[in-house]
């Protein structure tokens, strides 16, 4: 079926009553399948990178519970910073898992509704993910600077 300049079919219809030409239609018979396979392995690849941020998150914050019981009961004298720095490369790389869930469900079929909210959650993310990531290095610096200046002894007078 044709359509006029007017987007009217040949048979008086328009071209928002849901029919589509016969060339669109071969398209969308062929295509209808493949974008749905598309959509639903997307959907996959996200899911399992959402649930890699979970198992993630949730073993760093069993690692951090462990350590500081272990270190208030004083089993262990270990610095606490190392247990936050290390939940922090935790969270850090959780991050990145969601925002790639995100990203991947958003290049399937986007519409501007979903790139503002993947823009807004992106920036987002990539803030927490700076502000994590220059703390865990202003603490290494920090740690490293104390680690190898040894102590000075004072000077004796007399000698």
């Amino acid at each position: 079926m044709g359509y006029n300049r007017f987007g009217a079919g040949a048979n008086g219809g328009s071209a928002g009553d849901g029919e589509l030409p016969a060339e669109e239609e071969t398209v969308h018979a062929l295509l209808g399948p493949a974008e749905r396979l598309l959509r639903e392995g997307a959907s996959a690849v996200a899911l399992v990178a959402e649930l890699i941020a979970v198992v993630i998150i949730a073993l760093a914050v069993v690692m951090a519970v462990w350590r500081t019981a272990r270190h208030f009961l004083g089993r262990v004298h270990a610095p606490m910073d190392r247990v936050r720095l290390d939940l922090a490369r935790s969270l850090a790389l959780a991050l990145e898992f969601l925002l790639a869930a995100d990203v991947v469900r958003t290049a399937v079929a986007p519409n501007w509704d979903d790139i503002a909210k993947l823009a807004a959650i992106a920036v987002i993310r990539t803030g927490l993910n700076y502000f994590l990531h220059r703390d865990i290095v202003e603490v290494e610096t920090e740690a490293r600077g104390t680690a190898f200046t040894e102590p000075q002894e004072p000077a004796q007078e007399g000698r």
